[in-house]
């Protein structure tokens, strides 16, 4: 018989558990996390929102982990690794490794578009490109643009 004990947990980073300020992007993410968590517990499933990197957690009371709202893993990128060798084996991710894995690198992006999958409109700086900012800007006719790690 399993020990866990809980159908589902929401993963996030620990800045949106239970945050003593917020601002009008933190109040996004929380709603939107909300909104998972009650239509999953509508459903009849049982639900927690915790920090992925949170040590005390004992990950194999979870049936299932679902990656939400986890955008501090490139900064802790090998812990962030560590974390799911050390898991994977305790619960079962929604998204496969494989799938994880793929998303980390946003050239996944280009992987979409490429199979005719509509995206954002993305331009790649790849390493040891000596062009500024300003310039790839101006080069691609935008006046502002998302920075996100490729990783």
């Amino acid at each position: 018989m399993s020990s866990k004990t809980i159908d589902i947990a929401l993963l996030t980073e620990n800045k949106y558990v239970n945050p003593t300020t917020t601002d009008w992007y933190i109040d996004q993410v929380l709603q939107e996390d909300g909104l998972v968590k009650s239509a999953l517990e509508k459903l009849g499933y049982s639900v927690e929102i915790l920090d992925w990197a949170d040590q005390n957690v004992d990950w194999s009371q979870f049936k299932v982990c679902v990656f939400r709202t986890i955008w501090d893993y490139f900064h802790r990128f090998d812990e962030f690794m560590a974390w799911i060798d050390k898991v994977k084996p305790q619960t079962t991710f929604v998204n496969s490794i494989e799938q994880i894995l793929w998303n980390v690198d946003k050239h996944y992006l280009g992987d979409l578009a490429a199979k005719g999958i509509p995206t954002v409109e993305t331009h790649f700086i790849e390493r040891n490109d000596q062009r500024d900012l300003g310039a790839i800007l101006h080069e691609m006719e935008w006046s502002k643009a998302v920075l996100k790690p490729c990783i």
